[in-house]
C-alpha cells in the first residue's frame, strides 16, 4: 500500500496562499471544535485533532512548509514505487501519519542511516548496534499526568543466520538469501510527567542489533512533540491562557470560571483590572524537572459589545457624564 499524500491545506481549510496568522487562526478554531474533551464522537475527534496538529506542525514552520509545497508539486514522481510496507523505517502509534514520518519525521532520516550504519563500540569494547529514532505526539494532558503509548515499528533488520555466517547465505530459510528480515515490532513507551517540546526520551536496548557481530542493541530515542492546544500555550513548565471579561467586570471586579488542563478553576479579577493585565494561578501549570508544578498565567482581554440597545446606550451616556476617568489626560 503506497504512502498516502496528506493535503495539509485542505485539513486546515485554508488556501495555499494563507498567511501564518490565517493558518494559526484556522488551527485554533478547528482545535476547539475537535478537541476530544468536547467532541461527541471522541474517537473520530482524536483522529481529526491529530491531523490538525500535524498540518499545523508543517504549515506553521517556514522551512517545512517550503519542503511540503515542493513535495506536493512532485508527488507523483516521489510516490512512484514507494510503498509503506516496503519502507525500512516507519512508525505507527506515534500520532503522526506514515506520510509525515516518511518525509518529515525520523523515518526518511532513519532509512538512510540504516544502510550506512556500522557497529559502534561500547565503553567496555563490545559491539553496539545503532540507535533508532521516532517522533511522538504528546497531549498537554499527558505531559501533565504522564501517559503510556504503544509504538509499532516496521523496519528491516539483519538476518541473524547470515550475520553469524559473515555474509548472505544462499537459500537461507530465515531470510530467503536477502540477508535482511522485514519485521513489525511493538514497543511500550512510558511518557513521564513534565515532558517538554523537543525532549528526547531514551529507551535502552530497543534500537538495532549490531550488523556484523553479536553485541548489545542500540537505544530507541523518542523525540517529544507537544500537541498544540486551542486554549493554552507553553513556556517551560508554565501555561498561558487568555480570558475575555466585560467592561463592568474589569471595573467592578468579578470571579470568573476558566478552563485548566484538569477542568475548571475560579479566576479572581480585581476591581480596576485593565486590558492586557496578566494574572497568575499558582501550581496549575506542568511539572518541571524537579516534579514541581509551574503556574497558569491568564491574560485579561476586555471585550466591548458590538451593538447595544437604546436602554443600554442611555446608561452608558449617563456613565460618561458622571465619570471622572479620562485616560488621555
Amino acid at each position: 500500500m503506497a504512502v498516502k499524500f496528506k493535503d495539509y491545506y485542505e485539513i486546515l481549510g485554508v488556501p495555499k496562499t494563507a498567511t501564518a496568522k490565517e493558518i494559526h487562526l484556522a488551527f485554533r478554531l478547528l482545535a476547539r471544535q475537535f478537541h476530544p474533551d468536547v467532541a461527541e464522537d471522541k474517537k473520530e475527534a482524536e483522529v481529526k485533532f491529530k491531523d490538525i496538529n500535524e498540518a499545523h506542525e508543517i504549515l506553521s514552520n517556514l522551512g517545512k512548509r517550503e519542503k511540503y509545497d515542493q513535495l506536493a508539486a512532485d508527488w507523483k514522481t516521489k510516490a512512484s514505487g514507494m510503498a509503506a510496507d516496503g519502507a525500512s523505517f516507519l512508525f505507527g502509534g506515534t500520532g503522526f501519519s506514515d506520510f509525515f514520518e516518511y518525509f518529515f519525521g525520523s523515518g526518511e532520516e532513519a532509512q538512510t542511516r540504516h544502510f550506512r550504519k556500522s557497529d559502534f563500540a561500547d565503553t567496555d569494547g563490545n559491539a553496539r548496534g545503532s540507535d533508532v529514532e521516532a517522533d511522538i505526539m504528546v497531549s498537554l494532558e499527558d505531559a501533565l499526568r504522564g501517559g503510556h503509548r504503544n509504538i509499532r515499528l516496521r523496519r528491516e533488520t539483519p538476518c541473524p543466520r547470515c550475520r553469524d555466517a559473515g555474509g548472505r547465505v544462499s537459500g537461507c530459510t530465515t531470510c530467503g538469501g536477502t540477508g535482511v528480515m522485514k519485521r513489525a515490532q511493538e514497543y511500550d513507551v512510558d511518557i513521564p510527567p513534565g515532558v517538554r517540546q523537543g525532549q528526547v526520551v531514551r529507551i535502552s536496548g530497543l534500537g538495532d542489533p549490531p550488523l556484523r557481530s553479536k553485541g548489545r542493541p542500540g537505544d530507541l530515542l523518542v523525540h517529544i512533540h507537544l500537541l498544540k492546544h486551542a486554549e493554552f500555550t507553553v513556556e517551560g513548565a508554565d501555561l498561558f491562557h487568555q480570558v475575555e471579561v466585560t467592561p463592568w467586570e474589569a471595573v467592578l471586579g468579578a470571579v470568573i470560571p476558566i478552563k485548566t488542563l484538569e477542568g475548571r478553576a475560579n479566576l479572581r479579577v480585581a476591581a480596576g483590572t485593565h486590558a492586557g493585565q496578566r494574572l497568575r494561578l499558582r501550581k496549575l501549570g506542568l511539572p518541571n524537572e524537579h516534579g514541581e508544578r509551574g503556574d497558569l498565567f491568564v491574560t485579561v482581554n476586555v471585550q466591548v459589545p458590538n451593538s447595544i440597545t437604546d436602554e443600554e446606550r442611555a446608561v452608558w451616556e449617563s456613565l460618561a457624564e458622571v465619570s471622572s476617568f479620562n485616560p488621555r489626560f
